[in-house]
């Protein structure tokens, strides 16, 4: 590989990581708010 194509997949590979640490991040986001629901569920029984 030539000096640009190395870094033309490095940008690509730090595009997709932060594409891929949003979602994550929503998800976690999601994920946590559902606990707190269910635990205010919980509270309330």
């Amino acid at each position: 590989m030539d000096s640009v194509t190395t870094v033309a997949v490095i940008v690509v590979a730090q595009v997709m990581a932060e594409e891929i640490a949003e979602v994550v991040e929503i998800k976690l986001v999601f994920s946590e708010e559902r606990l707190m629901k269910g635990w205010d569920e919980i509270w309330r029984l």
